[in-house]
């Protein structure tokens, strides 16, 4: 190169400035990354470029103060069409406008469906094209803030505001019993065979055994506001607050195993995959709006998605190959996504008056139900089978009675 000439070093394939410079500098560790990686740095005095980076040298993980990773590369998904609006819907009356408790479960093997309605809970047996109401059970103390049912059984557990928990054999269509475990209220419940998790507004996680109800109970800590999210997976459990952090527990010890802050929203909406059992998906609240899917086992993430509104629940696919995710401010649709990249591949939008406040699988495996704020609740075959015939019913809810 002749002297005083200007080196100007060329784009090679090999030589990605833009992309160096944004994993350089894009957040406070770069620095310590550059100390790090500078071994892998060279000057080349031989060669046409005077900086090279020696290729599938490094890889940099930024910690999970830091964690935004980049949006992945669209990629074509199959087509797949799924109907936009659900082909079955009902009024409830009652709903609490409220993003923090759970409003409806479906039990996993029976078609019953209980919905949080203010001073009581709701039982709707959706086996019956006529959609009747198997009971509404009216609360004598506090109002119920969440529901849950027992994987197996026909215990229904349901939290209340005063931080009690209630247990309720519809089969026998009988209270059970219930047990005092938090000084707030219990907006979030998850079972693990004959344990029950509960989470309050007083920023615990709270475990008993349900087939012994004046068992103490165990206590997670780590949350500094109100648990807003629970789901189990074997021996993990993973939670979710309104301090914008989630939690995986090891349910053996008690004790805390990972904790990220990476979300900027409250993280109600958690759920582990139930095929790939090391993937967990976490969604962020208003201020947040993305989805991550995490791998467990290397603790990294394995994609990202902007939805840009709030995330308040995620249910997974029979297969696992896929995730809902429903959404209130500003979307208050629902969209699907395939895994494992987070590509969307649909939109519904079936809640045109008010935001998505949550959603159940059915025990078929191919419905979710969903509700929102206006007390619509919507049927919809997001994962059909082959064979099976929809139809457009809506009906009032002035067919339903109380039990006392």
């Amino acid at each position: 190169m002749p002297p005083g000439d200007r080196f100007i070093p060329p784009l090679l394939s090999g030589f990605d400035l833009e992309i160096a410079n944004y994993w350089l500098l894009r957040n406070a560790g770069a620095l310590e990354f550059l100390d790090t990686h500078k071994e892998h740095l060279s000057l080349s005095r031989n060669s046409e470029r005077m900086l090279q980076l020696r290729p599938g040298i490094f890889t940099y993980t930024p910690s999970n103060q830091h964690l935004d990773p980049p949006k992945p590369v669209s990629r074509q998904v199959p087509p797949r069409k799924i109907r936009p609006t659900p082909y079955r819907r009902l009024l409830v009356q009652g709903i609490r406008d409220d993003f923090y408790i759970s409003h409806l479960h479906h039990h996993p093997r029976h078609p019953l469906t209980a919905v949080v309605a203010h001073d009581k809970v709701v039982i709707l047996d959706d086996s019956v094209d006529t959609n009747h109401a198997a009971c509404s059970l009216k609360s004598t103390t506090a109002n119920p803030t969440s529901v849950a049912w027992h994987p197996r059984d026909s215990i229904l557990a349901i939290g209340c505001h005063d931080g009690t928990i209630r247990l309720y054999d519809a089969s026998k269509n009988m209270s059970i019993g219930g047990v005092n475990v938090h000084e707030g209220r219990i907006g979030c419940l998850s079972w693990d065979e004959n344990l029950l998790f509960t989470g309050s507004r007083d920023a615990l996680v709270a475990a008993f055994d349900a087939r012994q109800t004046r068992s103490s109970a165990m206590y997670f800590e780590g949350h500094k506001q109100e648990v807003c999210g629970l789901s189990t997976c074997d021996t993990m459990l993973a939670s979710g607050g309104n301090d914008n952090v989630f939690y995986i527990h090891d349910i053996r010890t008690c004790r805390g195993m990972v904790a990220n802050s990476v979300h900027t929203g409250a993280v109600k909406a958690i759920a582990w995959n139930p095929v790939h059992r090391n993937i967990l998906a976490t969604g962020g609240g208003r201020e947040d709006g993305r989805i991550y899917t995490w791998d467990i086992k290397t603790r990294r993430v394995k994609a990202c998605a902007d939805t840009g509104s709030q995330v308040s629940s995620l249910q997974w696919s029979p297969n696992g190959e896929e995730i809902l995710s429903s959404h209130g401010y500003r979307a208050n649709s629902m969209m699907v996504w395939s895994r494992p990249h987070l590509i969307k591949i649909a939109n519904l939008h079936g809640h045109n008056t008010g935001r998505i406040l949550g959603t159940t699988t059915a025990s078929n495996g191919e419905t979710v139900i969903s509700i929102d704020s206006t007390g619509m609740l919507g049927h919809w075959r997001i994962w059909p089978t082959e064979g099976h015939r929809i139809g457009d019913t809506v009906f009032p809810a002035s067919w339903m009675r109380t039990v006392r």
